[in-house]
């Protein structure tokens, strides 16, 4: 096998590139019979020098790709070439598209589950990579090279996705299912979405909604807007509302001001499993009239205008991840127990300055961040949280820590720095034996 692995060795022509692909899938088919076929494939016996190019060599490595990463790849070439990748947004459209299915054999993991699964498999083939990790080594962001990127354009199917631009405003579109919009200004595209009747995605840049025919694009499952989302955008007056959106899984409305035609409905868009309203104006209405979305599964609040989570917050009992941080709201339902599902909340809001007494109701909870908040202390009995990964207290006002968090036994990453009223850490505190990251900068442990 030394001797194979050297005669393929010499078709990478001194790309660095190449042999990392080389290598991940000599890797995954470690035998003899499989690396015989990797240095016998037809379409790299002319391929053993830079001017000959790469693509193949990293098409061999996705045709031995099982179907299900393939289809995940290969919407990968959606988004712009050197974009940062968010992985959790990622997992999340890859969910909204149907592409995660629940494993044979009774295997209870969740979809976001699968998705990491799949996330890993193209990593560790080398599709990915650059990856930045947190402080607990979870990863938090990814690139993908510009030649793998080519790669994904290269493959996917004529009909599976169309990158339209000002140029190509006469294309066909009544067979597309994915649409990318690089339009700049003021371009209306209406007449010729309005014949795209297999439309399941719309990536966009600027206004999108007033191009959007609800008649028309009832297949629709995400919309997601690319680019700079500094700047805010009014949902077009034209666009009267969601509703007609029936099957719609993922919508974006980061940087967006909520009107109250479109308050009420999105709380008809029953499908939806991902609501990002991150710096988004006037959502209250939405949140009052939230509890209709039964399978909402990821609620994205940061730096909207929120002021109060509303008791129909409470109905979402799908809801996985609850993100408020930097929001102005003072406290959190009291009942917030009923959530039980829930798996990530952050709460980085200084307006908070206590946690109801159900919090410790969220066996399933995962995630807690309440970093600068108000608080000052947290609830005796927080060792509930058995499943409980991470917590950050950083910036608040907590002066102790109370005994039971050292019976969090999986808990990886605690953070206190500047918690500079916390002097003392719990008796067996030792017992955490799983913790990977303890942040104690500027706080008051010396």
């Amino acid at each position: 096998m030394k001797d194979i692995g050297e005669q393929i060795a010499k078709k990478c022509g001194g790309l660095p590139l190449a042999a990392t692909f080389f290598g991940s899938l000599m890797h995954s088919k470690n035998d003899e019979r499989h690396w015989l076929s990797i240095r016998d494939d037809k379409s790299l016996q002319t391929r053993e020098h830079k001017s000959a190019g790469i693509i193949p060599i990293l098409k061999l490595s996705f045709d031995h790709l099982p179907s299900h990463s393939k289809q995940c790849f290969t919407y990968c070439c959606l988004f712009p070439k050197d974009l940062e990748f968010d992985r959790e947004t990622l997992i999340h459209l890859w969910m909204a598209e149907g592409f995660l299915h629940p494993y044979h054999g009774g295997n209870q993991n969740s979809l976001e589950d699968i998705g990491n699964d799949y996330f890993f498999d193209l990593l560790s083939n080398s599709f990915f990579q650059d990856v930045k990790k947190d402080d607990a080594g979870d990863i938090r962001a990814f690139k993908m090279h510009d030649l793998v990127h080519d790669l994904a354009r290269s493959v996917v199917g004529s009909h599976e996705v169309k990158i339209l631009n000002a140029s190509e405003m006469q294309n066909d579109l009544s067979e597309i299912r994915r649409l990318e919009l690089l339009m700049e200004g003021e371009v209306s595209v209406s007449n010729i979405l309005s014949r795209a009747q297999k439309l399941r995605t719309v990536f966009y840049q600027g206004e999108c909604f007033s191009n959007l025919s609800p008649v028309s694009n009832k297949r629709l499952r995400v919309l997601y807007r690319l680019g700079d989302h500094d700047t805010l955008e009014t949902i077009s007056s034209s666009f009267t509302h969601f509703s007609p959106f029936i099957h719609l899984r993922y919508l974006f409305l980061s940087n967006c001001k909520i009107e109250d035609a479109h308050a009420a409905s999105i709380s008809q868009l029953y499908n939806l499993q991902t609501l990002n309203l991150t710096n988004a104006k006037d959502v209250q209405m939405i949140l009052n009239v939230i509890g209709s979305l039964i399978n909402l599964r990821h609620l994205g609040l940061s730096g909207s205008d929120v002021e109060v989570l509303p008791d129909s917050i409470l109905k979402l009992t799908s809801l996985q991840t609850l993100d408020t941080s930097y929001t102005d709201i003072t406290e959190l339902p009291i009942n917030i127990g009923s959530l039980e599902n829930l798996r990530s909340l952050d709460i980085s809001c200084t307006g908070i300055t206590e946690l109801p007494i159900y919090i410790v109701s969220l066996e399933n909870l995962q995630f807690l961040h309440i970093s600068d908040t108000d608080i000052t202390k947290l609830p005796v009995n927080i060792g509930s949280l058995q499943n409980l990964l991470s917590l950050d207290i950083s910036k608040t006002k907590i002066t102790e820590l109370p005994d039971s968090i050292t019976r969090i036994y999986n808990l990886r990453r605690l953070e206190f720095k500047k918690c500079r009223e916390l002097k003392v850490l719990p008796r067996n505190f030792g017992a955490l034996t799983q913790l990977k990251s303890l942040d104690l900068r500027n706080s008051g442990i010396t």
